[in-house]
């Protein structure tokens, strides 16, 4: 059997994440299995104490802000992954820009590991995402599929029981060799405009794809995951979705759109009918190159509320204005924010990526 260790990147921010958490760990160490902890949050003393390696990475950004494309790569955006459409009366608005889940601060961690165990001289890892109760005849899982491995280098499980190209984040496993260290260049992956080089807008299951997808690859039917873990013991709870900025982000909208031929330019404020809040506030702020604000709301919307306001006499005081905007629920227990530079220079491109037409 190969050298291996399993990686397991947890958030351990209730008790209940921690005894899920530690119950797994100890599993792994009366199997004598190695493990590398990878976290965003600090974790207890005994945690860390069952563990064989713990890294931690205090920076976590939870997603891309438009800013992170708008601000920084504009020129370099090219097949972007993500595209929402929605419409508001006669006019349909396109949004290139919608990215969801912590992918910058995963694929961080993800990558630290890769890194780590090949200094270590791991030969194979497996890649749990924390939130599961570990099998206790865990190494007679393992067994089973480096036997059924054969010349594959890597194994996975579909991510979804119907077709998808994706595969399973929750759990895979993976060849430690050269030719993957060649493939991640030695960026600091936790900065958003770092990542948006090799990865442009891409979820970990899109960088899963990116480093094994042209590898040979024993690929398992999504129902291996009940087999492997037993039903309802893997996303125990739902890690990767929660009611947090991301899901704030990721279901309102709140952006400046230019009709495709540049004659008019709204405001749109959105709120899907899927966010997890009932309302939401917006408190946009656009200023000029002087730093002084030439357009201002505080406003707010319940869910599948809109706003719209048409601003065609945004660049009249210069070439650049800065969009600041916070979003949050009424509450503020959830907010982001973010602040966009947008050039008449760089309109084009702008609207290759936020537009509206008329239907």
């Amino acid at each position: 059997m190969k050298k291996f260790c399993v990686i397991i990147d947890a958030y351990p921010q209730s008790e209940e994440d921690q005894k899920i958490l530690l119950d797994n760990l100890l599993i792994f160490k009366k199997n004598n299995i190695d493990v590398l902890l990878t976290s965003h949050h600090s974790c207890t003393p005994e945690i860390i104490e069952n563990t064989t390696y713990f890294i931690f990475e205090k920076k976590n950004n939870y997603h891309f802000l438009d800013s992170d494309v708008l601000n920084y790569n504009l020129e370099g955006v090219e097949n972007l992954v993500y595209l929402s459409y929605f419409q508001i009366g006669n006019e349909m608005f396109r949004d290139r820009l919608v990215v969801t889940g912590w992918s910058v601060s995963i694929v961080s961690q993800f990558v630290n590991s890769i890194k780590f165990l090949w200094s270590k001289g791991y030969e194979f890892a497996f890649y749990f995402v924390g939130d599961f109760k570990c099998p206790e005849n865990i190494q007679q899982k393992f067994s089973e599929i480096f036997s059924n491995l054969g010349d594959h280098k890597n194994f996975f499980i579909k991510n979804n029981p119907n077709f998808s190209s994706w595969y399973c984040p929750h759990l895979f496993g993976f060849t430690l060799e050269e030719s993957l260290i060649k493939k991640i260049p030695n960026f600091d992956f936790s900065d958003n405009s770092n990542f948006q080089k090799l990865f442009p807008n891409c979820s970990l299951e899109d960088v899963m794809l990116k480093l094994f997808g042209e590898d040979e690859n024993l690929v398992y039917e999504h129902s291996e995951m009940d087999k492997f873990f037993g039903s309802g013991n893997w996303n125990k709870v739902s890690s990767i979705i929660k009611p947090g900025p991301s899901a704030l982000h990721f279901t309102t909208t709140s952006s400046l759109f230019w009709k495709e031929d540049l004659s008019d330019c709204y405001l749109l404020l959105n709120v899907q009918h899927e966010c997890p809040f009932d309302n939401v506030r917006f408190i946009v702020d656009i200023v000029n190159q002087s730093s002084e604000s030439i357009f201002s709301r505080d406003l707010i919307l319940g869910r599948g509320g809109w706003y719209k306001e048409k601003l065609n006499n945004l660049f009249s005081d210069g070439e650049r204005v800065i969009f600041n905007k916070k979003i949050q629920d009424v509450e503020e227990t959830c907010f982001f924010t973010d602040s966009i530079n947008i050039r008449i220079t760089s309109l084009k491109k702008y609207t290759s990526l936020k537009n509206y037409y008329e239907i």
